[in-house]
């Protein structure tokens, strides 16, 4: 959330994807970034991912990423995920921090294991 403009800038979303209902994380950018670098994605320090771009709305650009077996693990016992990209080609990649508080209990009671 901007401080300033009280606007949402990220929103991340765990969720079935796909008809085999797979696990997947899906983030909501904000209109405007460099389309060219992508969306990157990590566990606190962990190994960087890369977000498939899938489309960009009025509402922002949206990209996502099944999330494998030792990705939800780490989403667990993780305590951010850190979401970057890139305002323009050659600007530094922003990057914003989303809490994973209360991931692990989500997914159990969701019966995800």
């Amino acid at each position: 959330m901007n401080q300033k403009t009280r606007r949402p800038v990220l929103r991340a979303t765990l969720a079935s994807i796909g008809e085999k209902k797979n696990l997947g994380l899906i983030v909501l950018a904000p209109l405007g970034i460099f389309l060219g670098s992508g969306v990157a994605g990590k566990v606190d320090e962990g190994k960087q991912f890369k977000f498939v771009l899938q489309r960009c709305t009025q509402q922002g650009c949206q990209a996502a990423i099944q999330v494998s077996d030792s990705l939800k693990a780490e989403l667990k016992k993780g305590k951010q995920l850190v979401v970057a990209f890139k305002p323009t080609a050659n600007a530094q990649p922003v990057q914003l921090a989303v809490s994973l508080k209360g991931v692990a209990a989500g997914l159990k009671a969701l019966k995800i294991k």
